[in-house]
């Protein structure tokens, strides 16, 4: 697979950082770490939603559990289990809350969601998610809209389709499980993929790799971008074109090191001059747009941009890179801490939870994990 290189983008990035308002993130809690004495611990954080109360879920595909905290921290219990029976999980890719609060679950082994009472976490049914011909097999759901379910589609990697085009889709089902109508279609994760010397399939993590990103929000529309750049669709679940986040940006460029570091360069034809625009984005309940920044080197923290749905930049804050944010809800933000890839070193998964206070001059508090 031959990836051109990205060119150097000329055009000038943005005001000082000193024109866009402070955000302050204050860290009220975390839990998973054993160092601090903590009872609770994650094998992976897969999934984390949090309903109207301030309860949040989180699931552990390693356990297979999905563990209940209340708004302070405190483990209300846990819910689900390995096996392929009702309430029973063989792989947590998402978990999600409904408009009624209740908890749904995706199982990407048996391509099933499950649905979880709001308060006694009983399990009520379960939706089998249908392949498509035309978009592939479910990979995902990120929302949960009137209708039914959002569904992420790709076609699975064989070796007749090596060289076909990969894309991931994003499409409104119906409570049958299946696909309605698409909503989104974007490239897939840029990875090399190429037949071993030992007849199997193999792939490599292109470097500083270009990624599909696709976020559905409570207010039922679905935010999607391929962060090349920083363009970020806005739909309707009726498949409405709702407008776009746009923002010019400055790229970083991939330093000499960052070059050098890079194991047989030649398997990939070429390799990116720049990083991309950004690493990852989630919504707020204010439908704003947060931006986790690429590193520069080997910096400690990362930025986060605020964006509204102009593009405009309302805020912005720096967390320990090792965090990614999950959801905003209601004042609070809550985080994982954990690898970010499966061939990165081990990182202790962990949960954060900081509070959002808006518009500030100074500095947030960040802890470092």
């Amino acid at each position: 697979m031959s990836l051109p290189a990205c060119q150097r983008d000329g055009r000038d990035a943005r005001p000082s950082e000193e024109d866009y308002p402070r955000v302050v993130l204050s860290e009220i809690f975390r839990i998973g770490d054993e160092e601090a004495g903590d009872t609770v611990l994650f094998g992976g954080i897969d999934g984390l939603a949090v309903n109207a109360t301030g309860q949040f879920f989180v699931g552990d595909n390693s356990s297979k559990v999905i563990s209940v905290f209340s708004p302070d921290g405190v483990l209300m219990g846990t819910f689900g289990s390995p096996g392929n029976g009702p309430g029973e999980f063989g792989s947590i890719r998402s978990v999600l809350v409904g408009r009624n609060d209740s908890i749904y679950v995706f199982d990407s082994a048996r391509d099933v969601l499950s649905i979880f009472a709001p308060e006694t976490w009983a399990f009520e049914g379960s939706v089998k998610i249908v392949d498509n011909d035309s978009a592939g097999d479910p990979s995902n759901v990120i929302g949960i809209a009137d209708m039914g379910p959002i569904v992420q589609y790709q076609f699975h990697i064989s070796s007749g389709n090596l060289d076909q085009d990969r894309f991931v889709v994003t499409a409104q089902t119906n409570w049958a499980g299946t696909m309605v109508r698409s909503l989104a279609r974007l490239p897939d994760e840029e990875r090399l993929i190429f037949m071993s010397q030992e007849g199997g399939l193999a792939l490599r993590e292109v470097p500083f790799a270009r990624r599909p990103t696709a976020r559905f929000t409570p207010s039922g529309k679905l935010f999607s971008g391929w962060n090349e750049t920083i363009s970020i669709a806005i739909t309707s679940v009726d498949g409405e074109t709702l407008g776009s986040v746009q923002k010019n940006h400055a790229p970083i460029p991939v330093t000499a090191a960052e070059q050098d570091a890079i194991v047989n360069p030649d398997e990939f034809g070429s390799i990116h001059e720049v990083k991309p625009a950004y690493k990852t984005f989630i919504v707020d309940d204010k439908d704003q747009v947060w931006l986790k920044g690429e590193l520069q080197g080997e910096a400690p923290t990362a930025e986060w941009l605020i964006l509204d749905a102009s593009g405009k930049v309302v805020g912005r804050t720096e967390l320990p890179a090792k965090v990614t944010l999950r959801a905003i809800r209601s004042g609070r933000a809550y985080g994982s801490i954990e690898a970010e890839s499966f061939f990165a070193p081990s990182v202790i998964p962990r949960v954060v939870v900081y509070s959002v206070d808006m518009g500030h001059t100074t500095p947030g508090t960040t802890d470092t994990p």
